[in-house]
């Protein structure tokens, strides 16, 4: 299952840290950040909760900290109020949000990540982390179908090469190649170091004219590399990636 941020108007993160540890963090980040600025034709909204601190929780318009068995039940919360369709209209509450007891929270949460899933059906994305059980992975592509999401901002592929024309190639044959690269991104922690003893990674980043290898450390794989990225203070997006 992938997703299209960039016709995303609403975007709700059940634990799933869709822009810092998904596996299309980058692809993801850029297309949410196509529609942050407030000059734009529209603003997405993007709301989080999640067990732990994530880059996504960080990136939240509305954040609550939740426990990581308590997202089912968020998610079949959420699911009724869906069912029930009644959108809240925005206003301004009696009793402000940081007053409310945990219970309450998640109410006025729910009541609120409905009225907007609603207002933007075919327009919005509803993920649940990768962690949790099947229940709560049918549950999510329930809900996203249900708001005619499935075909829009919602792609399900039955195979995972259908996902991008990029096709993988096998390490052997990735060295065998080298000298065809003129660039090659390194992602990966420390392969150089962890590739079998048979494989002369070292020999095929020497016949490629620019390396860059994002890392944390300067490690044996930042020795044969151009350039060493530091992971920490370092955000890609898609424009970097050609």
């Amino acid at each position: 299952m992938v997703y299209d941020l960039n016709q995303a108007k609403v975007i709700v993160a059940l634990d799933s840290d869709l822009l810092g540890s998904d596996p299309n963090a980058v692809q993801y980040s850029r297309q949410y950040a196509n529609h942050r600025d407030p000059s734009g034709d529209w603003v997405n909204r993007l709301y989080v909760a999640e067990s732990q601190y994530s880059v996504t929780g960080t990136a939240a318009d509305f954040r609550l900290a939740i426990q990581a068995s308590q997202v089912e039940y968020l998610l079949k919360m959420i699911e009724n109020a869906i069912d029930a369709g009644t959108v809240h209209p925005d206003k301004e509450e009696d009793k402000t949000f940081e007053k409310l007891d945990t219970v309450e929270k998640i109410d006025r949460l729910v009541q609120c990540i409905a009225s907007d899933l609603l207002s933007n059906k075919g327009e919005a994305v509803l993920a649940v982390g990768s962690h949790h059980s099947l229940a709560a992975q049918v549950a999510a592509v329930r809900i996203n179908s249900k708001l005619g999401n499935i075909g829009k901002t919602v792609k399900i592929y039955e195979n995972p090469e259908d996902i991008t024309p990029v096709k993988g190639i096998k390490l052997d044959d990735f060295v065998y190649d080298a000298g065809k690269y003129n660039r090659l991104w390194i992602l990966a922690p420390n392969p150089i170091a962890t590739v079998a003893g048979d494989v002369d990674l070292r020999g095929a980043l020497k016949q490629i004219p620019e390396v860059v290898y994002l890392s944390h450390y300067d490690d044996e794989t930042g020795h044969h590399s151009n350039w060493t990225v530091d992971r920490k203070s370092t955000r890609l997006n898609s424009s970097h990636l050609v």
